[in-house]
């Protein structure tokens, strides 16, 4: 599954540094793999792997996506 397909399913600036939310735990992915990516929540050292599905994302690109619809792939 590419970053395009990912972002049509989950609405979601899904890449490398993007803060997300888990569990009311703020984070930033360190890591993009197919629908799992790993998270280092905030006060951790190290990132484990989370489901696509449950994280909330909290980057302003989740809620507006660019003209077109497209997701940045910066």
């Amino acid at each position: 599954m590419n970053i395009k397909e990912i972002y049509a399913q989950f609405r979601a600036p899904v890449r490398r540094g993007a803060r997300v939310e888990f569990q009311g735990k703020p984070g930033t992915i360190t890591k993009v793999y197919g629908l799992a990516v790993r998270v280092r929540l905030d006060g951790m050292t190290l990132s484990r792997p989370y489901l696509l599905s449950e994280l909330q994302w909290l980057d302003q690109e989740a809620q507006q996506p660019q003209a077109g619809g497209e997701p940045s792939l910066a």
